[in-house]
């Protein structure tokens, strides 16, 4: 199971993009010299139609049109600007955790490009510390190429001492702004024992009627991440998604653990609902839909909330980066 690239841990995980998602120039400039986008999850510029949510996630934006918080049922992710950070607070059932800590920086584009977290404690008599880092990379069409990362933990737990550390990357493939294959890597050393993992995600375009006209990140390709982690990519946090989106996926993994290598293949098929305005309103993966909702940004705008409402059908087929250690 994954360690989620993006900044949370360990139960609080995640990863962004410019003001939108429209092309932006080259994106090779200094890690951290930019700021965060004024035009979060804004997917068209001219009318100001932005994501306001996916499935029990939504979010919340300032005035200035930066995000101010996320939330879904368990939890809220808040984001501060001085510095740049985002919090992670449990809420379940009247019970509210800890808040959790991740140091992020963004490059010129306004995309994320560096993570970090740390943290130690005693409870109990069981002591821990715990440290990552992450750093994402993108190409001069606003396309997230690879994230890399390595982390290290030790402490006691139940009177068992652990020292753990990993390192992981992932790698996306693009050719002509579409995503054809998304590769995971990861090992993992605590205490003698080298587990290693690789998960490789190869996407099909089948159907020429899928056409995404916002270039927006949808449940078909971004599987690989983790649930708040993909609502970060919905809101333009991990760059710019494809010209058109795929018809189907396989996936194919390979654990080495236990001193044996153990491998597994799926396959998946998608499908996707439009707005009038051309908005992602649903992503299928084979028998399951995910729906998006809009609103505006304070743009003016000839559009109305029932375009948002209208949709037109193009298929009707159905549809991390830290992982928790399994040494200790």
């Amino acid at each position: 199971m994954k360690r989620i690239v993006s900044l949370l841990l360990p139960s609080f995980l995640m990863a962004v993009m410019c003001v939108g998602f429209v092309s932006c120039s080259s994106d090779d400039d200094k890690e951290g010299s930019g700021s965060a986008s004024t035009s979060a999850g804004v997917i068209d510029k001219k009318t100001g139609l932005r994501v306001k949510a996916f499935g029990d996630y939504k979010v919340y934006y300032l005035d200035d049109g930066r995000i101010d918080y996320i939330r879904d049922n368990y939890g809220k992710w808040s984001f501060s600007y001085s510095p740049n950070k985002i919090s992670f607070t449990e809420t379940y059932n009247g019970y509210n955790s800890d808040e959790e800590v991740i140091r992020v920086s963004y490059n010129s584009s306004g995309y994320l490009s560096s993570t970090s977290f740390s943290d130690s404690g005693l409870y109990d008599g069981e002591k821990w510390t715990e440290s990552s880092e992450a750093t994402l990379s993108y190409d001069g069409n606003g396309h997230l190429t690879k994230i890399a990362g390595s982390g290290k933990a030790s402490g006691t737990e139940k009177g068992y001492t652990y020292n753990d550390t990993w390192t992981f990357s992932y790698t996306l493939t693009w050719r002509n702004n579409l995503l054809l294959q998304v590769v995971w890597t990861e090992k993992e050393t605590g205490n003698g024992e080298i587990e290693t993992e690789t998960e490789t995600w190869s996407f099909a375009y089948e159907n020429d009627s899928y056409e995404n006209e916002y270039k927006q990140w949808t449940p078909s390709i971004t599987q690989w991440l983790d649930d708040i982690e993909e609502f970060f990519a919905y809101v333009g946090l991990l760059g710019v998604g494809p010209k058109m989106l795929p018809s189907s996926a396989e996936k194919y993994e390979e654990e080495y653990y236990d001193g044996k290598m153990h491998t597994d293949e799926d396959s998946y098929w998608f499908g996707y609902g439009f707005n009038k305005n051309g908005a992602v309103s649903y992503s299928s993966i084979n028998s399951t839909r995910y729906d998006f909702s809009y609103d505006y940004a304070e743009i003016n705008s000839k559009n109305t909330r029932s375009d948002i409402s209208q949709e037109r059908e193009r298929g009707n087929t159905l549809h991390r980066l830290f992982k928790r250690s399994r040494i200790h």
